[in-house]
C-alpha cells in the first residue's frame, strides 16, 4: 500500500514545520538574562579541581559551565566533592529531593546540603539528578537533546532511505516538558515510495517518590499500516520504577483518544476511537571509554472502543559518541496493529543508522 511522494509532501511538510515550531516557539518568552558569577567548586577523585557554574545533572554528567572552555560535562562517578553557595535541587534514587547551598564534609563521596530544616548529608553515589534553581541561563541552556540524519541504500533490494529526527528536553525543578519528531522516506526501484513520520509533544509533573503525572500529545503516518494522518492525546499516572545516575526505567498507565484518517481516503474507513496505555521506558548509560546510550521504549495500546484491537510501538536505540557532541545511532522499531485499515498489513519494522549531534 502506497501512494506517490508528491501526494503526501504536504503531510511531510507538516510534521517538519510543526517540529520546528514545536522547538522554537518558546524563545519568544525569553529575556535577557545577567552573567552569573562561576564559583562552583568540582573536586576530582584523580585531584583535580574545576571551577564553574553547575548547571544540571542528567544521564552520568554533570553540566558545567566555565569561564575558558564553555560548558563542559563531567562524569558523575569521577567527582569526589562539590562546592556551591547556590540553591541546587539533588534527587536521590528513593524519588525525595533536597535543595540548598552544597558543601563537602570529611568523608569523599558524602555532600552536606543545607535546607530550611538544617544539613542533610548525601552519598554521591545516590544521586540521580541535580537542577540549579534560580539559574541565569537561556532557555536554550537548558534544552538537552539530539539531531540525527541518516541515508541509506541496499543495491541487492534497490531501496533506498532517507531519514530526519529531532529530540528535545526542557527540565525544571517541578517538570518536564519533551517534544520530537522522525521522518522516514522509503523509495523501491519501481518508484513506489513508503512514508513513516510522527511528532509529539510530552509533559511531566513530578510527584513524591518518583510518581508523575503525564500528559502526551501524538501526531503520526504510516503508509505500510494504512494511515494517513492519526492524531491523538491522552495522559496518565505514572512511576519512575528505578533510576539511578547511570540510567532508569519508567511506567506510566492511562488512556487516550485518537482520530484515524486512512490511505484509502474513504470516509467509512476513518475511526476515532479510545485506547489505553501502557508506556514503558528503559535507558541506561556507559562510559568505556566514549558514552554509550541505549534506550528501549515499548508502547501497547488496547482499544476500549474496539473489540480485541491492539497496537504496539517497540523502539530501541543505540547511541554511540564518536567525539564530543557527535555520535552514531543505530535503531530499530516495529509497529503493529491487529486491526489494520482494510487491505493494509498488520505488521512495519526497521532498521536505520545515523549520525547525530548532541545540543
Amino acid at each position: 500500500m502506497y501512494r506517490p511522494l508528491n501526494t503526501h509532501y504536504k503531510y511531510s511538510i507538516a510534521v517538519i514545520l510543526l517540529g520546528l515550531l514545536s522547538f522554537v516557539f518558546p524563545v519568544t518568552t525569553l529575556a535577557d538574562a545577567k552573567p552569573s558569577l562561576k564559583t562552583d567548586l568540582i573536586y576530582m577523585k584523580n585531584g583535580d579541581r574545576l571551577t564553574g557554574e553547575i548547571k544540571a545533572l542528567d544521564g552520568g554528567q554533570l553540566r558545567l559551565s566555565t569561564t575558558s572552555f564553555g560548558t563542559i560535562y563531567v562524569r558523575w562517578e569521577d567527582i569526589r566533592a562539590i562546592v556551591s553557595d547556590k540553591n541546587v535541587q539533588l534527587e536521590v534514587d528513593t524519588g525525595k529531593r533536597y535543595t540548598g547551598p552544597i558543601n563537602t564534609t570529611e568523608d569523599d563521596g558524602i555532600l552536606r546540603v543545607g535546607g530550611r530544616g538544617g544539613d542533610v548529608e548525601i552519598a554521591t553515589k545516590t544521586i540521580v539528578r541535580a537542577v540549579a534553581l534560580k539559574s541565569n541561563e537561556s532557555f536554550f541552556e537548558r534544552v538537552d537533546g539530539n539531531a540525527t540524519f541518516g541515508i541509506n541504500f541496499t543495491e541487492s533490494s534497490g531501496i533506498g532511505q532517507m531519514n530526519a529526527g529531532l529530540t528535545a528536553d526542557y527540565r525544571t525543578a517541578k517538570y518536564l516538558v519533551n517534544t520530537g519528531f522522525n521522518a522516514n522516506i522509503s523509495r523501491e526501484r519501481s518508484g513506489a515510495t513508503y512514508n513513516r513520520g510522527d511528532i509529539s509533544l510530552g509533559f511531566q509533573r513530578f510527584r513524591p517518590n518518583r510518581w508523575y503525572w503525564t500528559a502526551i500529545s501524538k501526531a503520526e503516518t504510516n503508509e505500510e499500516l494504512g494511515i494517513d494522518l492519526r492524531t491523538s492525546a491522552g495522559g496518565g499516572l505514572g512511576r519512575y520504577v528505578w533510576q539511578s545516575n547511570v540510567g532508569y526505567y519508567s511506567l506510566w498507565l492511562g488512556a487516550s483518544l485518537s482520530r484515524e484518517n486512512t490511505v484509502s481516503q474513504s470516509e467509512s474507513d476513518n475511526l476515532t476511537s479510545a485506547e489505553g496505555q501502557i508506556n514503558n521506558t528503559f535507558t541506561y548509560y556507559l562510559f568505556s571509554p566514549r558514552k554509550v546510550n541505549l534506550k528501549v521504549d515499548l508502547d501497547l495500546m488496547p482499544s476500549i472502543t474496539e473489540s480485541n484491537r491492539v497496537r504496539t510501538q517497540f523502539d530501541v536505540e543505540l547511541n554511540w559518541e564518536i567525539f564530543t557532541d557527535f555520535f552514531w545511532q543505530l535503531s530499530y522499531w516495529s509497529s503493529t496493529d491487529s486491526q489494520p485499515p482494510d487491505g493494509a498489513q498488520g505488521s512495519d519494522q526497521g532498521i536505520v543508522t545515523s549520525f547525530g549531534y548532541t545540543f
